[in-house]
């Protein structure tokens, strides 16, 4: 059995209604208590991240409603990111 490596097309011109126009947008649902106490530590530590990421903290990831969601795709937002927070289970 042999390994091979797949040819790898460039990346596209991507073409999202309004984000088409100007730089793409990704929007991101962090947790306070889990994923935006990660990025923070990335943040302090100097590691890079893109300007097209915008994040946005939330108490609990539970109280994101759908329609917030929706909103961001409706206001030119070509992802959205959902992080919530890890269940924290017994060893």
């Amino acid at each position: 059995m042999s390994c091979q490596t797949l040819p790898v097309e460039p990346a596209k011109e991507c073409s999202y209604g309004e984000a088409a126009a100007g730089p793409l947008k990704v929007v991101a649902f962090l947790c306070n208590w889990c994923s935006y106490a990660g990025a923070d530590k990335a943040g302090a530590n100097q590691l890079p991240v893109p300007a097209e990421l915008s994040v946005i903290r939330v108490m609990c990831s539970g109280r994101i409603e759908p329609t917030l969601i929706l909103e961001a795709f409706q206001k030119g937002a070509v992802g959205v990111l959902f992080w919530p927070a890890i269940p924290v289970t017994s060893l």
